[in-house]
């Protein structure tokens, strides 16, 4: 598998993350956990997107 196509999966998965966060019915603090747990997979898998890009 390419490589850019699996920072894309785990971009997707970052979002997967943040909309469960949003909409499942857990107590406030496990959803702003979950919820920052998905953003920081997203920003992450996006700053390697870019970094793969640029050595290209």
């Amino acid at each position: 598998m390419n490589p850019l196509t699996r920072l894309f999966l785990l971009t997707a998965l970052g979002w997967i993350l943040i909309i469960l966060a949003l909409n499942l019915p857990v107590p406030p603090v496990f959803q702003l956990v979950i919820l920052f747990i998905g953003l920081g997979v997203s920003i992450y898998a996006l700053l390697l997107i870019i970094k793969q890009l640029r050595t290209k």
